[in-house]
């Protein structure tokens, strides 16, 4: 009864009786009132995956800010603070790539409902930490549960939409992702120039997974994939363009995590502003994503996705020049907030391109995307850190820009590979 339940699950039965109802007037009218009684019953799992984007932001997006809380409450450097997310990350890695291994067998709400639990119960935890010893193993917690999270949600997707839509739904999670970051950075900024607890800065990521988790309880989510296409002789025979695909993901976010990472360092640092005009300044690159996001939501419905990456890629590299070449307050904020725009969306659409390379995406083939996102995200807070106690934070801006210049060439190969193997 379950499989009725969403479009992409319908059974060869369902298929026939919907194309023999679609030839006569009646037939039309019950296949319009199918069609809206599965677009309702996709709402609470896509509500869901879009929280678990929200909580996820909401929690590593003021790392920047509230790095240098944490380095004075423990009395550690900025860098030993900015590196302990490194744990975070690492969790998420490891958390998406459990995701792969237990989605099968607990589904998708109990693994939803388990890691919003877990979750809350850490930061709850990490309110009470009075050692720096102690925040690696939070950290790492609270990475694994939004790992469970991120890695479910792009599953649950996956499922609930077709290819054609599929591209849109994603990108819906990424303007989660980007709302966050912009509504919750200045307030980080906010809570930290008054001098409350660094950990009130994740007030907003525990009511939001209270809601999620309570949403997650409540849902009747997608039937899980058929596993056993996933060990297939040919979905084991990925075409070199997903691994392309993979090692852009990998590069990307790296970058991209530098981004808010490092430029309110270098805004503090260099320009001389407090934390919370750098909260301010880093709100104004989510604020570019979301809006960037919006526009290809609509883009992705009409142009090729394709054509979409490489104007998104070439102008996301002229962008990141104005990062490190900005001298002033003003300039950096449009440097930030122009790069949020043109790199809107740049994520979930790789993502949605890369799921086209193979016949089925399986839950397999999405989980490698998931799990080189979340390697990138792991190693870029303790790398970032590395390059700036080396250097400092200008120079790992720098780095943001040999980093997208990278992503483009990736993608290129990519790009070429796909035309010469579809002829």
């Amino acid at each position: 009864m379950a499989s009725s339940a969403f479009p992409v699950r319908l059974s060869q039965e369902d298929r026939r009786s919907t194309t023999s109802a679609s030839t006569c007037g009646a037939g039309s009218r019950t296949v319009v009132a199918v069609s809206s009684y599965l677009t309702s019953r996709a709402i609470r799992p896509t509500a869901t995956s879009l929280l678990s984007y929200f909580v996820m932001s909401a929690i590593i997006s003021p790392m920047g800010v509230v790095s240098g809380a944490i380095s004075t409450h423990y009395e550690i450097s900025i860098t030993a603070a900015t590196a302990s997310f490194s744990y975070l990350t690492t969790g998420v890695l490891v958390g998406s790539f459990l995701s792969m291994l237990v989605n099968p067998l607990l589904g998708s709400r109990r693994i939803t409902s388990m890691s919003a639990i877990m979750l809350m119960a850490s930061l709850i935890a990490l309110r009470w930490i009075d050692t720096p010893s102690l925040l690696p193993t939070a950290f790492f917690i609270i990475g694994a549960s939004c790992g469970l999270l991120l890695a479910t949600s792009a599953i649950v997707i996956t499922g609930v939409y077709r290819e054609h839509h599929r591209p849109s739904a994603l990108l819906a999670t990424d303007s989660f992702y980007s709302f966050a970051g912009f509504a919750v950075v200045p307030v980080a900024g906010w809570v930290i120039a008054q001098s409350m607890h660094w950990t009130s800065v994740y007030l907003i990521a525990f009511v939001a997974t209270l809601l999620l988790g309570a949403i997650a309880l409540a849902t009747e989510y997608p039937p899980e994939p058929d596993t056993s296409d996933d060990l297939s002789e040919q979905s084991l025979r990925w075409p070199i363009a997903v691994y392309l695909v993979g090692s852009t993901l990998f590069v990307y976010i790296v970058s991209f995590v530098w981004i808010y990472a490092w430029a309110p360092v270098y805004a503090s640092s260099e320009l001389g502003v407090s934390a919370d005009v750098a909260g301010i300044l880093v709100g104004r690159f989510f604020l570019g994503l979301f809006i960037g996001q919006l526009a290809v939501f609509f883009l992705a419905l009409r142009l090729d996705v394709q054509l979409i990456l490489g104007v998104i890629g070439g102008a996301a590299v002229l962008c990141t020049i104005g990062l490190w070449a900005s001298k002033s307050v003003g300039l950096l904020g449009v440097a930030l907030f122009s790069l949020g725009v043109v790199t809107g969306g740049f994520l979930k659409l790789l993502i949605a391109f890369g799921t086209g390379l193979v016949a089925k995406p399986t839950s397999r083939l999405i989980g490698f995307y998931m799990f080189c996102t979340a390697f990138g995200s792991s190693i870029a807070p303790l790398a970032g850190a590395r390059v700036v106690e080396a250097s400092d934070a200008h120079f790992a801006l720098v780095l943001v820009t040999a980093g997208y210049v990278t992503t483009c060439i990736l993608l290129a190969s990519a790009f070429r590979i796909t035309r010469v193997t579809s002829r």
